[in-house]
């Protein structure tokens, strides 16, 4: 009954939805009742519209339970008004699937000019915005507390020199760093060795007080800083893809990143995961083919293969499992077998009428012209405040302030008399705090 129930409703949001593909496999995490995986699908509206929304989910693979995780967009108006709002990077804190930073990257303006917008988020929450975008977050396997983010700073100290941001307080602030690199990596095993990028060469530096550091890679083509990097158990091994000559590698260190040396090669897109159970188990996916290494990477075997294109794959620890997405379906593999995971979607602005919690959601639409509905919960009584901020952080209106119950509540906010751009909302209340981003375009 379960199944049936299930393939009813996906059949019924296929049938009702605009044509959607599977475009990536973001991230994975696992706990210890079960594993998520957090995909990207490419929603294309109406070539009208010239409107693409770009959803990634959170797929629970115990319960077939999909959640939106986060909206993105690209909007365009007859070339006259252009905005965009795209989540660049995901860093789970010690691998909680609970506890997790995301950045975003947003674009908007028109005929007079364009501005670009970054911005840093502590479990959906923004706890840091600058103008200049593209940023990757990283943090540190030994201490929590320790987290680094780099991308284009507009909002620098110096637009001429590169930097990073360093917290040390679990992302409650961050400060400015000079490193004359893009960083690409915190090292799992030693969080005083960074990886990072310039010219299209991979770099290590020892810490991150000087601006003195060592190419370790020149032979490949390292010019995106958000390709991720799979470390060892070992602590000696680690893995991670680049371009040579137009052609997709898997390249890998056996000495925690001082050097490093190509293993795979394929006129593919090469999509890693490691078992970190098994220090010395490799898998990747190219093609529509799992491939499988026991031995470092030194020889690789078909682990298994697929109806579909892979768009990426992750080892599930201590199992014989890979959860694979292709640009079709989710699937669950084996190396004799393999099942596809069916979908009992849940519509997070719907879902859950309980007010023990205190909330935010996303307002919808966004983009929006003029107005839009903004809902949260509140979970205790107390004093409530929602105010709405330009990216500069100042007050623009205040929507809520005063005594409230506990209970779901809806607002409107009516931007007919702003600019097109993109805006803040926060809402507070017994000293908690959330903040989302949203965009007008007129």
């Amino acid at each position: 009954m379960k199944a049936l129930l299930t393939i009813i409703i996906s059949l019924f949001i296929i049938s009702s939805s605009f044509a959607q593909i599977y475009t990536q496999l973001f991230a994975a995490a696992e706990d210890s009742s079960t594993t998520y995986l957090f995909y990207r699908t490419n929603t294309v509206h109406s070539p009208n519209e010239y409107s693409t929304s770009y959803y990634i989910y959170r797929y629970d693979v115990s319960t077939w339970k999909e959640e939106l995780f986060s909206q993105d967009w690209n909007y365009s108006s007859g070339g006259n008004t252009k905005v965009y709002a795209y989540t660049d990077d995901i860093e789970f804190i010690n691998d909680q699937p609970d506890n997790y930073f995301t950045t975003q990257d947003s674009w908007s303006g028109g005929s007079g000019g364009y501005i670009n917008y970054g911005s840093i988020l502590k479990n959906n929450s923004s706890v840091f915005n600058s103008v200049g975008g593209g940023l990757n977050i990283e943090s540190s396997k030994q201490n929590p507390q320790l987290l680094y983010a780099s991308g284009g700073f507009g909002s620098s100290p110096d637009k001429s020199k590169s930097y990073m941001l360093k917290s040390l307080d679990g992302g409650n602030s961050w400060n400015y760093l000079e490193t004359g690199f893009t960083l690409a990596s915190l090292n799992k095993n030693n969080d005083s060795l960074l990886l990072g990028i310039k010219n299209n060469k991979l770099l290590l530096a020892a810490n991150d007080t000087t601006l003195s550091y060592t190419t370790v890679d020149s032979i490949f083509t390292w010019n995106n800083y958000f390709t991720k990097f799979y470390y060892s158990t070992d602590k000696k091994h680690i893995y991670t893809t680049a371009m040579k000559d137009k052609i997709y590698n898997i390249v890998m260190s056996e000495d925690n990143g001082y050097t490093w040396k190509g293993i795979v090669a394929s006129n593919k897109s090469i999509y890693v995961s490691i078992d970190k159970s098994k220090p010395t188990d490799v898998y990747y996916a190219t093609g529509k083919s799992i491939f499988y290494s026991a031995n470092n990477g030194s020889s690789f075997t078909t682990f298994n293969s697929l109806p579909d294109t892979l768009v990426g794959i992750y080892k599930k620890s201590n199992s014989d499992i890979v959860y694979a997405v292709t640009t079709k379906k989710r699937y669950k593999v084996t190396s004799s077998d393999y099942e596809m995971l069916l979908s009992s979607t849940v519509d997070v602005k719907k879902a859950d009428n309980s007010v023990n919690d205190f909330s935010l959601l996303q307002n919808y639409p966004n983009p929006f012209n003029p107005t839009t509905k903004i809902e949260y919960k509140i979970g205790k009584a107390g004093f409530v405040s929602l105010k709405v901020y330009n990216v500069l952080g100042a007050e623009i209106t205040t929507l809520v302030n005063k005594e409230e119950l506990p209970g779901n509540y809806s607002v409107t906010f009516d931007g007919k008399n702003l600019p097109s751009g993109v805006y803040f909302y926060r809402l507070t209340s017994n000293k908690s705090e959330l903040i989302h981003k949203m965009c007008l375009v007129k």
